[in-house]
C-alpha cells in the first residue's frame, strides 16, 4: 500500500503527528513555523475525519492529546505560578484544554462554513479570515491577552513589518494561509490512488465555468463551446495565487532598514535609558529582597551616567501616603536634576471619604515619574490587567489607561543650546503601562499620538514566562511604531530595550544596566496604522481579503470567459472566410 494511500485510510496518523510538532509549537513562545505546521496537520486531520463520522471520537482524542502538549511544553513555566503546584497544574491544564478546544471548534467551523461559499479563493481564504478573529476576539477579552492564544510571537522572520500595519491579527493570518496551502499541497498528493476516502465533494462542485452563451453569434453559426474549468484547476490556481501573495508580503524588509536608529546623529536624540535592579548578595547567593534604601543607593551609583532611570515592578511597598511622599521626595533629591525616575510601588489607597467612598482601603499596583524639578508625580498609572488568581484576589486593578507626558529634555554638555533645539530643550514623549498590561494590544488603544518612549516595569516568577513577556512587550513595541524600556526584577526576568529594530533583550537576572539609544528628531508622533484604527482596521483587512479576492475572480474568470469565446469565433471567422476566398481546384 503506497504511504498516501495508508495516511488516507489510517488517519490516526494524525493523532500521534500533531501533539510532536505542538510540543514545539505550543510553548510559552510560540514560533511561526512549528505553529503553522502543526495548523496544517490539523487541518488535514479536521478534512479526513468529519466526512467520516469521526469528529467525536478523534476530535476528543486530539483535544486531549494537544492539551498534554501543551502543559508539558508551559510545565516548568507554570509550576510556582500559583500558591500551590497542583493547583497551577490544574489550572495549566484547563487553559490547555481550552485553547485546544477552541483551535479544533475554529477549524470544523471554517469546514462547514466553506460549503457556503462558492470561489475557489474565499474556500481557501476563509479559513485564515476566521483564525484571525477568533484568536483576536480571545485576545481581547482574555485577562492574560495574547499570552493564552495559538499565535506566534517568535521567529516571524520577514513578516514582523507587519505588526504596525495589522498588529497580531496580520500575523495569525499569515500563519493560517500558509497551513492553508501546506496543507491543500499535501492534501493533493494524499488523493492520489485513495482519493475515494477523502470527502471529494467540495473539489467536485462546479464553482465558475468560462460560458461563451452570452457572446453574440455573428456569422449566424454557432461557435464551439468553450472548455470549462474544472474545481481541481480552479482551486490550484487559487492555491497558486495566494502562495505567491504570501511570498511578496515576505519581500518588504528586503527594502527596509532593520537597524536601530543611531544613537548619536544630527537627526537622533540620544538617551542613556537603564534599569535599576539592585542586588543585595553574598557570595552571588541573595541575602534579601532589595529594599527601598537598595533602590535609592543604587541610582545613587549609575545616575551620574544615564538620563531615564526605571525600578521594575513592585520595587517597594507603601502603607501610607506620607511614606510614599517621603520616599518620593528622598528619591528626587539622589536622582538631581536633568533626570526622570519610574518608579513602581504597591500602595494601600483609603477610601476618600470627602468624596462619599466608604468600605474597606484596596492594594494597588501603580507606577509614578519623578523629576527633580516637579514636587509632584508627572505621570501616574496603574496596573489594569492583573494575573488572574496570583494577583487577582489581593490587588485592585484600575480602569484608567495610560497617558502621554513630555519631557522637555535639557541639551547634553557636548551639545550646544542652539544645536540642541530652538529653546535649548527637545520633547520626549513618554507613557507607562505594567507587565501583564503589554499582553494586550487594546492597553494603548486610548493614546493619541504616538509616543517615543514607554517605561514597562515587570516582575515574572520564571525566565520562561519572562521571555515570554517580553516578546509580549516587543510586539507592543512593533505596533505602536516605538520604544519600550523593560525592566523585570523577577528571579530569571530579562530586560532590555525593544523596538525600532531593537529585538534582543540586555540580560538575565538582576543588577543594573545602562544602554544608548537613539529617538528620531523632530520625532514624529502620528501613530502607525494599526495604533489609530486597532482591532476594526485588522478585522477589515482579514475579511477584506476574502471578500475583495473572491469578487475579483468572480470578475475575472467572467471577463476571461467572454474574451476567450470571442476570440474563438473571431478565428473561426477568420478560417471559414479563408475557406470560401480559396480557388475550388488547387
Amino acid at each position: 500500500m503506497a504511504l498516501n494511500a495508508f495516511v488516507v485510510r489510517h488517519p490516526s496518523v494524525w493523532l500521534g503527528a500533531a501533539p510532536v510538532i505542538g510540543l514545539a509549537a505550543l510553548s510559552t513562545t510560540p514560533p511561526l513555523i512549528p505553529l503553522t505546521v502543526l495548523l496544517s496537520v490539523l487541518h488535514l486531520h479536521v478534512h479526513t475525519i468529519l466526512p467520516r463520522g469521526y469528529l467525536i471520537s478523534h476530535g476528543g482524542t486530539q483535544v486531549v492529546l494537544l492539551s498534554l502538549a501543551a502543559s508539558l511544553a508551559h510545565l516548568g513555566a507554570s509550576l510556582d505560578a500559583l500558591s500551590t503546584r497542583a493547583v497551577s497544574i490544574l489550572l495549566l491544564a484547563a487553559l490547555s484544554a481550552l485553547t485546544s478546544l477552541v483551535s479544533l471548534a475554529t477549524i470544523v467551523l471554517s469546514y462547514y462554513a466553506n460549503r457556503a461559499v462558492s470561489t475557489p479563493w474565499s474556500k481557501l481564504t476563509l479559513f485564515p479570515a476566521v483564525w484571525a478573529t477568533v484568536w483576536g476576539t480571545i485576545a481581547y477579552i482574555s485577562p492574560v491577552g495574547r499570552l493564552i492564544t495559538w499565535s506566534p510571537s517568535v521567529g516571524l522572520g520577514p513578516y514582523e513589518w507587519i505588526r504596525p500595519i495589522l498588529g497580531q491579527w496580520g500575523i495569525d493570518w499569515i500563519v493560517a494561509a500558509w497551513a492553508v496551502v501546506c496543507a491543500e499541497t499535501i492534501g493533493n498528493w494524499l488523493v492520489g490512488p485513495a482519493g475515494d476516502d477523502l470527502d471529494a465533494t467540495p473539489e467536485q462542485e462546479q464553482i465558475v465555468s468560462f460560458a461563451a452563451d452570452d457572446v453574440p453569434d455573428l456569422t449566424g453559426t454557432s461557435a464551439a463551446p468553450a472548455p470549462r474549468e474544472t474545481p481541481m484547476s480552479a482551486r490550484a490556481r487559487a492555491r497558486s495565487v495566494l502562495a505567491v501573495l504570501l511570498v511578496a508580503l515576505a519581500m518588504p524588509p528586503l527594502l527596509m532598514s532593520p537597524l536601530p536608529d543611531t544613537s548619536l546623529s544630527a537627526n537622533t536624540t540620544p538617551l542613556t535609558v537603564g534599569c535599576v535592579l539592585p542586588f543585595p548578595h553574598r557570595n552571588g547567593e541573595s541575602t534579601q529582597a532589595p529594599t527601598l534604601d537598595d533602590y535609592i543607593n543604587e541610582l545613587d551609583q549609575i545616575r551620574s551616567t544615564g538620563d531615564i532611570f526605571l525600578w521594575p515592578e513592585s520595587a517597594v511597598r507603601f502603607e501610607t501616603e506620607k511614606d510614599k511622599r517621603e520616599a518620593f521626595a528622598r528619591i528626587r533629591k539622589v536622582a538631581g536634576g536633568k533626570k526622570l525616575v519610574g518608579v513602581s510601588y504597591e500602595e494601600y489607597v483609603l477610601p476618600d471619604r470627602s468624596k462619599g467612598e466608604h468600605g474597606p482601603g484596596i492594594r494597588q499596583n501603580s507606577f509614578a515619574l519623578l523629576r527633580f524639578e516637579s514636587k509632584e508625580p508627572v505621570l501616574n498609572y496603574t496596573k489594569r490587567m492583573l494575573v488572574p488568581v496570583a494577583e487577582s484576589f489581593s490587588l485592585t486593578p484600575s480602569s484608567e489607561p495610560p497617558s502621554i507626558y513630555t519631557w522637555d529634555m535639557p541639551a547634553h554638555s557636548d551639545w550646544s543650546k542652539t544645536g540642541w533645539g530652538p529653546d535649548g530643550t527637545r520633547p520626549i514623549s513618554v507613557t507607562a503601562s505594567i507587565c501583564l498590561d503589554f499582553s494586550s494590544a487594546a492597553s494603548f488603544g486610548a493614546l493619541d499620538t504616538r509616543p517615543a518612549l514607554v517605561f514597562a516595569p515587570a516582575r515574572t516568577w520564571h525566565v520562561g514566562v519572562g521571555v515570554a513577556m517580553w516578546e509580549q512587550a516587543r510586539a507592543r513595541a512593533e505596533e505602536l511604531g516605538t520604544t519600550v524600556l523593560w525592566c523585570d526584577g523577577g528571579e530569571g526576568g530579562v530586560s532590555g530595550v525593544a523596538g525600532r529594530g531593537m529585538q534582543e533583550y540586555m540580560q538575565v537576572g538582576q543588577g543594573s544596566w545602562l544602554r544608548r539609544i537613539g529617538t528620531p528628531y523632530p520625532y514624529d508622533e502620528r501613530r502607525t496604522m494599526f495604533a489609530a484604527g486597532g482591532a476594526y482596521v485588522a478585522l477589515a483587512a482579514v475579511w477584506g481579503v476574502t471578500g475583495i479576492g473572491a469578487v475579483l475572480e468572480v470578475g475575472l474568470v467572467a471577463f476571461g470567459g467572454k474574451a476567450g469565446a470571442l476570440i474563438r469565433l473571431i478565428k473561426k471567422r477568420r478560417a471559414q472566410r479563408a475557406a470560401d476566398e480559396a480557388p475550388l481546384l488547387g
